[in-house]
């Protein structure tokens, strides 16, 4: 795979391969700096993405998710609220790779509260989520 790099942290890392943005969280542990940290990578890329007319996937790979706090996923809902508008034209489709029914169970709610405009799922690997991917082709 042919990986380019927008973030290595020692929470997490984000890259890009051809049209798909992915979001991996490395450990559990919970770092505040490195938090907002990606998540403004994240905004800038949707900024950037909308500036040059391209849409792209998004797979956000939360394998390794910790207890976090709650002003975490307020934080979350505040980012993908602002850039709400941009997902709606070059956001395709994303998928949440998690493996704990646990942390689904902990999850599912804030989609309640944050409803995403483009299709999504939870999927349990890398495998399933490129399947996913490749059902919803781009326009």
């Amino acid at each position: 795979m042919n990986n380019i790099a927008l973030a290595n942290l020692e929470s997490s890392k984000l890259y890009i391969n051809k049209n798909i943005l992915t979001l991996e969280v490395l450990n559990s542990v919970y770092n505040k700096t490195e938090s907002t940290t990606i998540l403004e990578y994240i905004k800038n890329f949707w900024i950037i993405a909308k500036e040059n007319k391209k849409k792209y996937h998004f797979i956000i790979n939360i394998h390794n998710l910790g207890v976090y706090p709650l002003s975490l996923f307020t934080k979350i809902i505040k980012y993908l609220s602002e850039i709400e508008d941009i997902f709606k034209y070059h956001l395709h489709s994303s998928c949440v790779i998690l493996n704990s029914e646990t942390f689904l169970s902990i999850l599912k709610p804030l989609f309640n509260i944050y409803k995403p405009s483009r299709p999504f799922t939870f999927v349990k690997n890398k495998t399933d989520a490129f399947y996913y991917l490749k059902n919803n082709t781009l326009d």
